[in-house]
Parts: structure tokens; C-alpha cells; sequence
């Protein structure tokens, strides 16, 4: 099953096929989960996954 990961740092998006967590590429920070499946993420255009990542990043930053 893939994952869609956010960072709530810098708001990149990482694709994980084999674990449960990750790090940022960009800038080393652990990445969320996104809730956006990874099915539903594919059928998203470029500004939806844009405004999912940032709504995904802001509230990882708020629980924090």
C-alpha cells in the first residue's frame, strides 16, 4: 500500500510504499501522514494536492 506523507515544516509531499512514517527530503523534519488516501490523492490536480498539503501541514503544526 503506498502513503501520502506532508511535512509540516517545508509542506512537501513524500510517497512511501513500504513504511509507516518518514522524513522530509527536503529538510530532514518527520513527515505526517496525510489523510487523503493515496487513490484519491492521484485523482486530485496540482493546486488541490497544493491546498491539501498546506491544510495537512497547519494542523500537524497546531497539535504540536
Amino acid at each position: 500500500m503506498i502513503h501520502v506523507f506532508v511535512c509540516p515544516g517545508c509542506r512537501a509531499v513524500r510517497l512511501v510504499s513500504r513504511y509507516r512514517s518518514a522524513s522530509c527530503l527536503v529538510c530532514g523534519t518527520a513527515m505526517v501522514p496525510s489523510e487523503i488516501p493515496y487513490l484519491r490523492w492521484t485523482e486530485l490536480d496540482e493546486e488541490e494536492r497544493r491546498r491539501a498539503a498546506e491544510r495537512q501541514a497547519e494542523k500537524a503544526r497546531r497539535t504540536c
